[in-house]
């Protein structure tokens, strides 16, 4: 994948050269190389590892007019576009106390390339960065991250929060660094969304800060994760002709539908799940305690997940009647929306749901909230074939199942920002088709 040569990595114009030297394919300019980003984002852009001191993550986008593969700027404003004529890529321009950065893969192959392990990698909103640490000061960043950080929350007054920061030159270090915990605190972010864990002796830090606003929030803390997650329950009875209840909700009432739904959320609440392999690609090999807290007051006016309810039974889009999560692009701020119907199949009135079975069903759609994709087939074809790791009783194969594998996909999913399939998450170590 990273076309390695006797003095690294290709340069970004060889590598440009390769793609362009492609006929186009479906919309696309590719090759074998990178074609799994190609048909992962699904869109017009594609995303390649490309040399920059040691590696970075860019997306390059399709110039129609030009036909050329242009590096997008709004993925890093101090990356100009490659010019028309010539194809020069300018110089890159790390973040001052920056080593390498890149957004979704490539951390692990960039600390590879690093000799000196003293480092911390930091990330947020998708983003790594990997900057060199004082030992004593385990969550020190440069302040031009720290900027970064503050800029990415929108927030007015960046320099009054630098101001109140205590600045300091770590040990062989010319820029000066602030604590990312002390930066979260002065934010009002660190109780919610401050992790830190280790990882292969790499202490990492996250702040991410799209999270803050969106519907719920991830934490982590060595091996405890905790997901705060805001919901907005919507009763649209009016859908149908004919109701049709929940066996074993009492009196029907709106209320306990909504308390169903939560205990379903809630089942996610494990102390260590399942164990279905080894070492995780994001967790490690210690135990996991995930901890799911379900709040529907939104008194930080955050977003919430909107979730429809709906009981009652139209005969002329039966067919279409089934639980599920509408969503065109999972974001850890754009989890989608949520419908629940308290029935399944073509026959509403002999195929209601037991209330066991209707809160197992929230289970199964709170992981597509959480950046989880479906392992049962789709059209006859099984997007993963049953395994230790991915089980027949999966529960996003419609079991009851809840593996570390689960717990890993929602955790890198929140690290990426990126929704996580079984087909190709790296949570994922065998059984891919």
């Amino acid at each position: 994948m990273s076309w390695q040569t006797s003095k690294g990595f290709v340069s970004p114009q060889q590598r440009i050269a390769k793609i362009e030297a492609v006929p186009v394919l479906s919309g696309y300019q590719t090759s074998g190389a990178i074609v799994k980003y190609a048909s992962k984002y699904e869109s017009s852009s594609i995303a390649v590892l490309t040399e920059g001191s040691f590696a970075s993550d860019f997306v390059l986008e399709k110039d129609d007019k030009n036909k050329k593969m242009l590096i997008d700027t709004t993925v890093k404003k101090d990356i100009d576009k490659l010019e028309e004529e010539d194809t020069v890529l300018k110089e890159i321009q790390l973040p001052e106390g920056v080593l390498a950065w890149g957004i979704s893969d490539g951390c692990n192959e960039a600390l590879t390339q690093l000799e000196e392990k003293n480092v911390l990698v930091f990330w947020y909103n998708g983003n790594w960065n990997i900057v060199k640490k004082d030992n004593l000061k385990q969550d020190y960043i440069p302040i031009a991250l720290a900027e970064k950080v503050i800029n990415s929350m929108k927030i007015k007054d960046t320099s009054s929060i630098l101001k109140g920061l205590k600045k300091e030159k770590l040990k062989n270090m010319e820029y000066a660094s602030v604590s990312a915990e002390e930066l979260a605190y002065a934010m009002g972010i660190k109780e919610e969304l401050y992790s830190k864990w280790v990882f292969h002796d790499v202490v990492h830090i996250m702040l991410n800060t799209d999270m803050y606003m969106g519907p719920y929030q991830l934490k982590r803390m060595d091996g405890t994760i905790t997901v705060t997650f805001y919901t907005e329950y919507k009763n649209k009875n009016n859908f149908g002709d004919e109701y049709i209840s929940v066996e074993g909700i009492q009196n029907n009432a709106m209320g306990a539908y909504f308390m169903a739904i939560t205990e379903g959320f809630k089942k996610w609440n494990i102390k260590n799940p399942q164990k279905s392999h080894g070492e995780l690609a994001g967790l490690g090999e210690y135990d996991i305690h995930f901890v799911v807290n379900i709040d529907t007051i939104n008194q930080k006016k955050k977003h919430t997940a909107m979730i429809n309810v709906i009981n009652t039974y139209d005969k002329y889009t039966k067919n279409k009647q089934i639980s599920h999560v509408s969503n065109t692009q999972w974001k850890i701020n754009h989890v989608g929306i949520m419908t629940m119907y308290s029935f399944f199949g073509d026959n509403a009135i002999e195929n209601r749901y037991t209330r066991e079975q209707y809160m197992q069903v929230a289970a199964h759609e709170f992981g597509h909230l959480l950046g989880i994709g479906d392992a049962y087939e789709e059209n006859g074809v099984a997007k993963i074939q049953p395994t230790e790791e991915v089980p027949m009783e999966d529960i996003m194969r419609g079991g009851s199942v809840i593996t570390y594998n689960h717990i890993e996909m929602i955790f890198l999913a929140a690290l990426k920002n990126e929704k996580q399939y079984f087909d190709s998450s790296e949570a994922i170590t065998e059984g891919c088709i």
